[in-house]
């Protein structure tokens, strides 16, 4: 960018998907007529160097990289700012990360592990990882079997799921998941301590491949924490 950095322009990115949808899902690509996913918007206006100042305004980034090398830069986990040709504004068009992606013998799993990389979806899995946490956290003695703690969990994970393929880009963004599910089982040797696995699957895919998140956390149950007779 002209002005520093473009860490800081997706930065209010992120900011603004959370402030809109509560989620970082919908962060990279642009749609028309609207201010939303990747699109940098409120950027100051530059004039081009001519001969009548402000006849020309340029664009608002040091260069206009091509498609096949931003495309490069995304595989090496790297994400470019792009520019929207004859607008003032910019955009990211993917969330790639650092993550080195491993190699699968399959095309379906190599491609699972790369959307699993995406920068958007660890920032979801995380987000809902410190959810669950809290929600532990404060209800830490009131279940009293596994079964009521798994129940209680499904019940909250269900209500940040949408299964429609048709929805509409609002609504997924909102429901960030496609399906979720959770289990709660005994930890061998660890009396009165239980183990959360969740599997979480969220609607974006790339070539009708769906990628899984799976979280792992324990649970202590009330009955762990009662003083012995």
């Amino acid at each position: 960018m002209c002005w520093g950095s473009a860490v800081y322009a997706f930065g209010e990115v992120l900011i603004r998907a959370f402030n809109q949808h509560g989620w970082f899902a919908d962060i990279c690509g642009t749609m028309r007529d609207e201010v939303d996913y990747g699109l940098v918007a409120r950027l100051p206006t530059l004039s081009a160097e001519t001969d009548a100042p402000g006849l020309v305004n340029r664009f608002p980034c040091e260069l206009a990289l091509p498609r096949n090398v931003e495309f490069d830069l995304w595989h090496l986990g790297l994400m470019p700012v792009s520019v929207c040709k004859d607008t003032p504004y910019l955009a990211f068009d993917t969330s790639a990360s650092i993550q080195a992606v491993a190699s699968y013998p399959t095309v379906v799993a190599s491609m699972n592990a790369r959307i699993s990389g995406m920068l958007r979806y660890m920032l979801c899995v995380s987000r809902i990882a410190h959810y669950v946490k809290v929600r532990l956290r404060d209800r830490v003695g009131a279940y009293v079997t596994e079964d009521a703690c798994e129940r209680d969990i499904q019940t909250w994970l269900h209500s940040y799921c949408i299964g429609n393929d048709d929805a509409s880009a609002d609504m997924k963004a909102r429901y960030p998941l496609r399906e979720a599910t959770a289990e709660v089982r005994a930890v061998p040797g660890r009396p009165g301590a239980y183990s959360c696995i969740m599997h979480l699957r969220p609607h974006f895919q790339i070539d009708q491949i769906y990628t899984s998140f799976k979280l792992v956390t324990d649970v202590t149950l009330a009955s762990s924490l009662r003083p012995p007779h």
